[in-house]
């Protein structure tokens, strides 16, 4: 029992001291280089929602096409969507 007090109390002192050293703390200065790294970066998200943004309007009009071929598919008679036999070529006479 005296070793589980002492065990809390250690970590009370730890996270006080620890606390107490993240206040004093200053806040750091942003460099530039910082700075132009942090445009680049927002600038890359930026694209890339563009292109996921492209990616999604692509898969529901693909999906839209689909589904409306296949309701036009199912009104369509079984007899319609049998594809037409066509002739046999006719012979040609080589004389």
């Amino acid at each position: 029992m005296i070793t589980l007090l002492a065990i809390i109390a250690v970590v009370v002192l730890v996270a006080g001291f620890g606390g107490n050293q993240l206040r004093k703390r200053e806040p750091q200065q942003s460099t530039p280089l910082e700075d132009d790294r942090l445009k680049r970066l927002e600038q890359a998200v930026d694209a890339i929602a563009i292109e996921v943004e492209r990616i999604s309007e692509a898969q529901r009009f693909t999906t839209k096409l689909l589904s409306e071929r296949h309701a036009q598919e199912s009104q369509t008679p079984a007899a319609a969507k049998q594809p037409a036999r066509s002739a046999p070529p006719p012979e040609q006479s080589g004389d």
